[in-house]
């Protein structure tokens, strides 16, 4: 039993903790692009070349260390918001 739940936990858990944490800002950008389109905010291209601009400039490390300190800000409220 005990070798079974370190399999899953380490093996599919802690890998897709990972994996989100090493391109969380892809991910999370590729989420707000809608919004910020419907905006006006990211300019008047249409919205699936502007979300693949958003997702190349991320992936390429442009946007990382602002937006990933904003989600963990965001995770963070939310955190102590649901402990109260």
């Amino acid at each position: 039993m005990n070798d079974t739940v370190h399999s899953v936990f380490i093996g599919k858990v802690v890998t897709s903790v990972n994996e989100f944490a090493k391109s969380g800002q892809v991910h999370f950008l590729r989420f707000l692009s809608n919004p910020l389109h419907q905006l006006g905010l990211l300019g008047n291209e249409s919205a699936t070349k502007t979300k693949a601009k958003l997702v190349k400039r991320a992936d390429l490390g442009l946007h990382q260390v602002g937006l990933t300190a904003f989600a963990g800000l965001l995770f963070l409220l939310l955190f102590l918001v649901l402990a109260r």
